[in-house]
C-alpha cells in the first residue's frame, strides 16, 4: 500500500516510481524511458540533451485509467470543512536612502554600501539579491550579512503584538531572516515531531519554519 498527499507533486513523471514500487511495472511499465516514451514528448532541450518533458494529448487520462483499478484519490475540498482563507497583506515599504541601494543594484547588478560590495552576475542572481534585499539582509561577495534595514522586523513586531498572546507561525526564507528573527524574538523553529506536537498543543507562542522542508505533509492548524 502507498500513501502519500503528493504522489506528483512534480508533474505525472513522478507516478511512476511509485506505482513501480507497487506493481513492479505492470501498469505504467518497467522502465522510466518506456513510460516517458509513451506518455510524453520532450519540452525543454537544446541539441544533445531533454530537460523537461510535457504530457501527450490525452496522456493524463490514459494515465489515470491505467492505474484506476489500485488507485483512491480523495480531494480534501470533498472531506474537510475549513473556513473561508483570509489574506491579510501588510505593506512594508523601505526608505528613500534603502529604496536607493535596492534601485542602484536593479539597475546597475552592483552596488556598495557600507564599504561591502554586492554584485549580481545574472538575472536569476539578481532576482535572488533583490529579494533579501526586500527581507532586509543582503549576502556580499564573501557571504558576509549586510544589513540594509529592519522594516519587515518591525512589522513582525507589530502582528505578533495584535496577536495578543496567540500563537503565531512565521516562514523565513534566507538563513539572515532566520538570523536577524531570533535576534529579536524569543522563536522556536518547527522541527521535530515534537516541535509539532507542541506547536498544535499552543504551548510555543512563536514559531518558525522554512517553506522548503515545511510545506507538505504537515499537519500544523491546531496551533494557532
Amino acid at each position: 500500500v502507498g500513501l502519500t498527499g503528493t504522489p506528483s507533486s512534480n508533474g505525472l513523471m513522478d507516478l511512476w516510481a511509485e506505482f513501480r514500487v507497487l506493481d513492479m511495472g505492470q501498469r505504467l511499465g518497467r522502465f522510466i524511458s518506456s513510460y516517458r516514451m509513451n506518455y510524453f514528448d520532450p519540452d525543454k532541450r537544446n541539441m544533445y540533451q531533454v530537460f523537461t518533458y510535457k504530457p501527450k494529448p490525452g496522456a493524463e487520462q490514459s494515465i489515470y485509467r491505467a492505474i484506476d483499478d489500485i488507485t483512491i484519490s480523495m480531494k480534501s475540498k470533498d472531506y474537510l470543512n475549513l473556513p473561508p482563507l483570509t489574506m491579510n497583506t501588510v505593506p512594508v515599504k523601505m526608505s528613500n536612502s534603502e529604496q536607493a541601494i535596492y534601485d542602484e543594484l536593479n539597475a546597475q547588478l552592483v552596488v556598495s554600501t557600507q564599504g561591502k560590495q554586492i554584485d549580481a552576475l545574472n538575472a536569476a542572481s539578481l532576482s535572488n539579491k533583490l529579494c533579501q534585499m526586500a527581507n532586509g539582509c543582503v549576502y556580499d561577495d564573501q557571504q558576509q550579512i549586510v544589513q540594509i534595514h529592519q522594516r519587515k522586523l518591525d512589522a513582525l513586531e507589530d502582528l505578533v503584538e495584535a496577536a495578543n498572546g496567540k500563537p503565531v507561525l512565521v516562514a523565513y526564507w534566507f538563513k539572515h531572516d532566520l538570523i536577524q528573527i531570533k535576534s529579536r524574538f524569543k522563536v522556536r523553529e518547527i522541527k521535530t515531531p515534537r516541535d509539532i506536537q507542541d506547536w498544535n498543543a499552543g504551548k510555543i507562542p512563536l514559531a518558525l519554519i522554512h517553506p522548503a522542508s515545511a510545506g507538505h505533509g504537515l499537519n500544523l492548524q491546531a496551533g494557532g
